[in-house]
């Protein structure tokens, strides 16, 4: 069984002095999720990692921005609903 983090994604919170790492996560050949997780600026981890949408449709190239102006991140991904012809661009704010 495959379990690989891939395509790792990094934004800086100037405000918190943090960061937001996203990243895909494949369990096996046929799951592919998103998953996020804060870390402080000494690189410490904080909180736990958590998957943004565990489904059983992939969730595929993470991405992630922090805006100042609101104090929050962005992420977006794709998915995929129709291997691998139908996708759609999903995003959620932090």
């Amino acid at each position: 069984m495959v379990h690989d983090q891939l395509l790792p994604r990094v934004a800086y919170a100037s405000q918190a002095s943090a960061y937001m790492v996203v990243w895909e996560y494949t369990a096996n050949t046929s799951d592919h999720d998103i998953y996020a997780r804060q870390v402080g600026a000494d690189g410490q981890p904080i909180g736990v990692e958590q998957a943004l949408r565990y489904s059983s449709v992939d969730e595929t190239v993470p991405a992630v921005t922090y805006n100042s102006a609101a104090n929050e991140y962005l992420l977006v991904w794709e998915q995929e609903y129709s291997h691998p012809t139908t996708t759609s661009t999903l995003a959620v704010s932090v």
